[in-house]
């Protein structure tokens, strides 16, 4: 059995991976032991996970845990960001804030070319002043 399972807590931070071609790994957290089971939070239930870190029960889509490193949750934060962002209803947002988004997107160069078209659709729209 790995060292740092058998030295979890309740408290501690672990990865639940596996699962059906859909999942994704989540980050959760140890909320109790029993004498053969660790139990990790998911939400509003918590998951029970052998000694050894597999999921009870196996079943076609099996889980396990983890070690959480910086690499692995910082691939998990990528992910988790990426996609609210592309679940996000973006012509809500105003149009300056729409062109900030896309400025930190964009490398300089395309940003300096975001810039340029937004000039030149201020010069082709001629706006009447008023008197």
């Amino acid at each position: 059995m790995n060292e740092w399972l058998e030295n979890l807590k309740v408290g501690d931070t672990v990865i639940v991976s596996g699962g059906d071609l859909n999942s994704r790994d989540y980050v959760s957290t140890v909320v109790r032991f029993t004498k053969t089971l660790i139990i990790v939070n998911n939400q509003r239930i918590g998951v029970k996970f052998r000694r050894d870190g597999r999921s009870r029960g196996g079943g076609f889509h099996p889980l396990w845990l983890q070690q959480p490193t910086q690499e692995a949750l910082d691939e998990i934060m990528q992910t988790t960001l990426a996609i609210r962002c592309s679940r996000h209803d973006w012509k809500s947002l105003p149009l300056e804030t729409l062109r900030e988004v896309a400025g930190l997107l964009c490398n300089a160069s395309a940003k300096k070319e975001l810039e340029e078209a937004r000039l030149e659709s201020k010069r082709r729209i001629k706006v009447p002043k008023k008197t």
